[in-house]
């Protein structure tokens, strides 16, 4: 099994995929070192983080954890970059905060916003990192197991 917080990326991945907002030809993944081509982006991307133990004193912990959906995209010349991510921007924030809770996983949600992270101008890359952070309990010795 997967500790709770892992469970929670994994149904923010799904939710994101099944959103209806998507926007066509946006595919979604996991997997935050791998390299993408411009051809195959828009690209969004789920990935942890980190996180921190708010209670450390009883056996059940709550866990607050950040979890960041990096949109890395092509931004196609004399086009408004900040008009051509908003699209994005909305499904990411509509899919994520659908459900807050994520089928019982987390207690709730925040959108804390969003940051450009990278940008080339020369060929019109960038990457949005849009941060959550989630609260969620679990026992202080088994990340596996809900409180």
């Amino acid at each position: 099994m997967a500790s709770i917080g892992n469970q929670i990326l994994v149904a923010v991945a799904a939710a994101l995929t099944a959103h209806a907002a998507k926007p066509a030809g946006t595919t979604v993944h996991r997997d935050y070192m791998r390299a993408f081509e411009a051809e195959t982006l828009p690209a969004a991307v789920v990935y942890w983080g980190g996180e921190l133990p708010e209670d450390r004193a009883s056996a059940r912990v709550d866990m607050r954890q950040t979890m960041i959906v990096e949109l890395r995209l092509v931004v196609p010349a004399g086009t408004v970059p900040d008009d051509f991510v908003d699209p994005f921007k909305v499904w990411i924030v509509k899919a994520v905060m659908a459900d807050e809770g994520f089928g019982g996983l987390a207690s709730m949600t925040t959108y804390i916003g969003g940051t450009p992270v990278h940008t080339e101008e020369d060929k019109r890359y960038a990457a949005i990192a849009f941060e959550f952070v989630t609260l969620h309990q679990q026992q202080r010795a088994d990340p596996e197991t809900s409180a």
